[in-house]
This record gives structure tokens, sequence and C-alpha cells, in this order.
């Protein structure tokens, strides 16, 4: 049988820790990229400079992506904590009466 797993709100399943990884990536990619440009101490051809932007491309849109996502979870445990807070102060006051 599958086992049942349940996630609470507010877990953001490593999206923080996955954004700053694929940024500094990014970075490092893009570091690579003006040292090949700018500098002929290492010796590679238009390929090998394509393939490093390329690389920085994807490692900078995949981290916006994944920093969108972590934003959206950052709203989900806040709505989340707003809920239980009403619903604190619902039941307060209806042991009240």
């Amino acid at each position: 049988m599958i086992k049942k797993r349940i996630f609470s709100v507010y877990s953001d399943f490593k999206t923080g820790f996955l954004c700053r990884l694929f940024l500094i990536l990014g970075v490092i990619f893009l570091i690579i990229s003006a040292i090949l440009h700018f500098t002929s101490f290492v010796a590679t051809d238009e390929n090998t400079k394509g393939v490093v932007i390329a690389f920085t491309v994807l490692f900078f849109g995949i981290g916006i992506l994944v920093y969108f996502i972590s934003c959206q979870f950052a709203k989900l445990a806040k709505i989340a904590e707003e809920i239980e807070k009403e619903n604190k102060i619902d039941s307060v006051d209806k042991t009240q009466e």
C-alpha cells in the first residue's frame, strides 16, 4: 500500500536553499563566461563559450523560478498562520458564551 504523506504548510521543500544554489551557480558560470570572453590565456572555441553562456542563463532562470516558488510557500505559511489565529479567536469566543 502507498503510505500517505502529510506535509506542513511551513515546509518549503528546501526551495530557499535551491534558489541560493542555482543563483550561485549562475554567478560562477557568469564569471567563467567573462573570463573566457575577456582573456586569452584559456584557448576555447565559440561553441564552448556558447555552452557556458547557456548554462549561465539556465541556472539564473531556474534560480529565479525557484525563488518565486519559495515566495509562494512563504505567503502560504502566512495565510495558514492567519487562519489558525482566527480559529483560536473563534474557539475562545465560543467558550466564553
